[in-house]
């Protein structure tokens, strides 16, 4: 070997170094910004899950957080928050609804394709429906036979079912004043504790109900989540429900 050959190739070893070093940096930022783009694969993929049952498609919000994103891989979600408008549950509709989870394990592929999100674990996970006095009669008139006589209203201090009739040119009104309470399979029932009548807007008589039977019986169904429905309240014209999070039996 000539010295020319030598000096040669001694001259060609740092430029495969050089050339090595780019790769590798190029391939870094590949991966980089592949990896950067997990969480809103991962927000699509529960969108998509959601979609079927939201009426106002374009209200739908979702926001995916983990950290290192390659942890989506596994079906790790650090931080889930979900916001939107027209959620249905069972037969009736929920004018708002916020989904709030951490630490969660979640099968984004069998999310997207049974329109339910396949959740395993989770250290927290909540949902809140917000139901309007409009959406709650609609649902009464839909199921109940007296849909048009009775309307609920509600209250911050609870919830009130209302019939008004006509008797002999006079107005009356009956109300049922009582509380909300919470069955199994996701059911919220109007359990009423007072009974009063109106007559052309005065008091007429106001009677307790002590163990009555439920008057009003709002079923959820299956939720597109795993949570069970484990509280109520009322504000003024709006119903807020509470579900926290259920293992998979």
């Amino acid at each position: 070997m000539t010295r020319g050959a030598g000096r040669a190739r001694l001259g060609f070893r740092p430029s495969l170094l050089i050339l090595a070093g780019v790769a590798l940096l190029a391939s870094g930022a590949a991966v980089s910004a592949w990896s950067s783009s997990l969480p809103a694969k991962a927000a699509h993929s529960i969108r998509q899950a959601l979609l079927a049952r939201v009426d106002q498609a374009g209200s739908l919000d979702v926001r995916v957080v983990t950290r290192p994103a390659l942890g989506l891989l596994r079906g790790r979600v650090d931080r889930l928050e979900v916001t939107g408008q027209g959620l249905r549950v069972g037969q009736i509709v929920a004018d708002r609804f916020s989904l709030y989870g951490e630490g969660l394990q979640v099968d984004l592929a069998a999310s997207a394709s049974t329109g339910r999100l396949a959740i395993s674990s989770a250290r927290q996970l909540t949902l809140e429906l917000v139901m309007s006095e409009q959406s709650l009669n609609r649902y009464l008139q839909a199921t109940n036979e007296l849909a048009r006589l009775l309307y609920v209203k509600l209250l911050p201090e609870g919830p009130r079912l209302l019939l008004e009739a006509q008797v002999q040119d006079q107005v009356v009104r009956f109300g049922l004043d009582g509380r909300l309470t919470v069955e199994s399979g996701n059911v919220v029932v109007l359990v009423p504790d007072r009974l009063s009548i109106e007559q052309d807007g005065a008091l007429a008589l106001q009677l307790s109900l002590s163990g009555a039977d439920t008057v009003l019986r709002v079923e959820l169904g299956d939720l597109p989540v795993p949570v069970v429905i484990s509280g109520v309240e009322t504000g003024d014209g709006e119903l807020h429900i509470f579900g926290s999070y259920r293992q998979a039996p």
